[in-house]
C-alpha cells in the first residue's frame, strides 16, 4: 500500500509553478471532460443524485467517461444514506428496546454512518467538499486556438 500524501495532479503543480521543481510525469493520462450516461442499474434515488451532480462536475471539467463508476458508487451511497436516514428520522428511530428491556442503537444508524463515510471519501475525489475543492486545480478548457497550436507546433 502506498504511503504518504496523494500525488497532486499535474495541472495543479503547473498552476503553482511547480514549486518543488521536480520532474513532472509527462506520461500522465490527459482525459477529456465528458458527461457519461448513468448506469441503468442505479436506483431511482441514485439517478436523481446523478442528475443533480453530473452536469455540475462536467461543467467544472471534473468528470470524464472513466469516472462513471466512481460517480455511480457515490450516488448509490447517497441513496443508501437517504434511505437509512428515513428510518432514523422517525420518533424512536435511533434506538430500540431489546427483549431484555435495554436500549440499543438501531442498525439503521450504523448503516447511515457507513454510507456517509463512504460517500464523503468518494466526494473528496470529485471535489464535492469545501476542503477538497481548495486542493483542486482544474486546467482551463482548451480553445480552438490551443488545439491548432498543438497540431502546428506540437505544444501541449
Amino acid at each position: 500500500m502506498p504511503r504518504g500524501r496523494k500525488p497532486k495532479p499535474i495541472a495543479e503543480k503547473l498552476a503553482e509553478g511547480n514549486p518543488g521543481k521536480r520532474r513532472l510525469n509527462s506520461a500522465a493520462p490527459n482525459l477529456k471532460p465528458a458527461l457519461p450516461e448513468p448506469p441503468a442499474s442505479l436506483t431511482a434515488a441514485a439517478k436523481a443524485e446523478w442528475a443533480r451532480l453530473s452536469q455540475e462536475l462536467f461543467d467544472a471539467g471534473l468528470l470524464t467517461n472513466v469516472d462513471r463508476d466512481a460517480l455511480a458508487t457515490y450516488c448509490e451511497f447517497w441513496a443508501d444514506w437517504v434511505d437509512a436516514r428515513s428510518h432514523i428520522d422517525v420518533p424512536g428511530g435511533k434506538v430500540f428496546i431489546t427483549e431484555k428491556g435495554y436500549q440499543q442503537q438501531s442498525p439503521w444508524v450504523g448503516m447511515a454512518n457507513k454510507a456517509a463515510a463512504n460517500m464523503l471519501r468518494i466526494a473528496a475525489e470529485f471535489g464535492l467538499t469545501p476542503a477538497s475543492r481548495a486542493r483542486l486545480a482544474v486546467a482551463p478548457p482548451k480553445t480552438e486556438e490551443d488545439e491548432i497550436e498543438e497540431k502546428v507546433f506540437g505544444k501541449k
